[in-house]
């Protein structure tokens, strides 16, 4: 067979990246596509990276996705991604003309039997690769980055394992063990807004205020980081009110340069700036 695989969105040092939550879809995104590659041609099968790894937009990158994947005569395309958004398990996406329908099938109910993440099933999209890839085309979201027993899970597994599981799914053959593929340190990245809104969407309810903890704030941090609008850690702590790196200040900064005076909660108007500036 002839594959084309897509490791989703950029690294995660460039833009437009993946989601950013307790994982890192576009590093987790690399390492199960570099590892599902590999085992691919060991098992004999051609393999073209469809990847794009920097963009100067979304719009340019699915573009260069899709012409990569158009050059050549793909019997079937893969994308992988990671969602977003505090749901559970994997789902895998096709068009509803696609020719890809029974492999979707196939591959998402192979991946959750051996992995146990939830089925949440093959669903139809006009997703942009699948919809403008001329091969057979579909979109494996293989777990969510912000929910925790997914996190935990995806651990658990490894990279390794996954990636065996996908190779498996695809082909019905048992993949070749490889050697760890050597990762190098994330940087920090912006949250990336999914196609479908769902990450922006999940956020805007969460009103976060001094003191606050957990993901969001985390999420927050990190795209405030990246924009330069914050100096201080990305520890998920809604703190301290003063001094360098204090994340209360930045809140209140953005909240001015928004028009929202002495307000120190970072609310709507605050996540629709960070995540799609």
């Amino acid at each position: 067979m002839i594959i084309g695989i897509d490791k989703g969105h950029s690294t995660w040092d460039k833009s437009p990246c993946g989601a950013v939550g307790l994982l890192n879809e576009s590093k987790e995104n690399r390492q199960v596509g570099d590892k599902v590659i590999q085992k691919l041609r060991a098992l004999g099968h051609i393999v073209i990276d469809c990847s794009c790894n920097s963009a100067s937009s979304v719009n340019e990158q699915l573009a260069a996705i899709v012409n990569k994947a158009n050059a050549q005569k793909l019997d079937l395309f893969l994308s992988l991604h990671l969602n977003a958004g505090g749901g559970t398990g994997a789902e895998i996406y096709t068009t509803n003309t696609s020719g890809a329908k029974e492999e979707a099938k196939k591959l998402i109910e192979t991946y959750c039997k051996r992995t146990g993440f939830r089925n949440r099933g093959h669903k139809y999209k006009e997703l942009y690769v699948i919809r403008h890839t001329n091969a057979p085309a579909m979109l494996l979201e293989m777990c969510f980055v912000d929910t925790e027993s997914d996190f935990k899970r995806w651990n658990n597994l490894g990279v390794e394992t996954i990636a065996n599981v996908i190779v498996e799914g695809i082909t019905g053959q048992i993949a070749i063990e490889n050697k760890p593929v050597e990762s190098t340190k994330p940087v920090e990245s912006k949250p990336q807004v999914k196609e479908e809104g769902k990450l922006l969407k999940e956020c805007k309810r969460h009103v976060l205020s001094y003191e606050a903890k957990g993901i969001y704030v985390q999420l927050a941090q990190a795209a405030m980081k990246i924009l330069g609008l914050y100096t201080g850690p990305i520890d998920g702590s809604y703190g301290p009110a003063k001094g360098n790196g204090s994340f209360y200040q930045a809140v209140v900064n953005l909240n001015a340069k928004l028009g929202f005076k002495n307000d120190s909660n970072l609310g709507p108007a605050c996540w629709e700036y960070i995540l799609t500036k």
